[in-house]
C-alpha cells in the first residue's frame, strides 16, 4: 500500500466521522485487512525516528511480511527471513494467521529475548 493510499484511509474515516452529521444515511466501510497496512506503514514511521521498535512491533512487522509477501517482492531478503519465522503463512485464512501472530508474539515474550 502506498503511502498515500494509507492516509486516503485514514484521511477518510476521519473526515466520515467529522461530517457524519450531514448525511445519517452514510456509513462508514471498513475493511479489517486496512488495519495491516496501516499498523505496518506506523511501524516504517516509528522506525524513522530513531527509536528503537519494540519487540511487539518488530513481531508485527515479521507477521506482515510473511502475510503480504508482494509488499516488497517475495525474494526479498526481509521477506524470506519472516517467512522462516512463519512459514506458508500467506496461505492461512486471516483468522489463522492472526492466532500465529499472537503465538508467536507469546513465544518472544516468554523467551529470555524478551524485555
Amino acid at each position: 500500500m502506498s503511502r498515500k493510499a494509507a492516509l486516503d484511509i485514514i484521511n477518510g474515516a476521519q473526515n466520515y466521522l467529522k461530517h457524519a452529521n450531514r448525511d445519517p444515511d452514510s456509513n462508514l466501510s471498513f475493511e479489517e485487512e486496512e488495519n495491516d497496512h496501516l499498523i505496518f506503514f506506523a511501524t516504517l514511521e516509528c522506525g524513522e525516528l530513531a527509536t528503537p521498535l519494540s519487540i511487539d512491533m518488530q513481531a508485527f512487522q515479521i507477521w506482515y511480511l510473511a502475510s503480504y509477501p508482494a509488499t516488497i517482492g517475495h525474494e526479498a531478503e526481509m521477506v524470506s527471513r519472516s517467512r522462516s519465522a512463519f512459514p506458508d503463512l500467506e496461505t492461512l485464512s486471516r483468522k489463522s494467521r492472526l492466532v500465529r501472530g499472537a503465538e508467536f508474539i507469546a513465544k518472544l515474550k516468554a523467551s529470555k529475548l524478551y524485555g
